[in-house]
């Protein structure tokens, strides 16, 4: 029982983390998540322009308020180890009353 408790444990610390994040700027809540493009369903990712690869990240950005999707302005930055700055670029994706960036 010891040995499949150790196994149990391992084998949820190894997955990978999907969570979404909240941040509160007043009324609004933007909720966003960062994954790898390789999770991308190979038709989203060409509906969206984005090549499926570990190597590439996404930001997945929904400002809401009220509980509903509202349309903003996405801007943000990344450092790399070295310090150096650099800018995200965000596209705007609307489908079915869903708004992302």
């Amino acid at each position: 029982m010891r040995r499949f408790t150790a196994f149990v444990l391992g084998l949820c610390l190894s997955l990978p983390v999907l969570a979404e994040q909240v941040q509160r700027f007043g009324d609004l809540d933007v909720h966003y998540h960062v994954f790898n493009s390789s999770f991308l369903q190979p038709n989203v990712a060409s509906a969206v322009g984005r090549v499926r690869s570990k190597a590439q990240g996404v930001i997945n950005v929904v400002p809401m308020e009220k509980g509903k999707p509202v349309e903003a302005a996405v801007t943000g930055s990344a450092k790399d180890l070295t310090g150096k700055v650099i800018p995200l670029e965000f596209r705007r994706v609307s489908e079915e009353g869903a708004i992302y960036n």
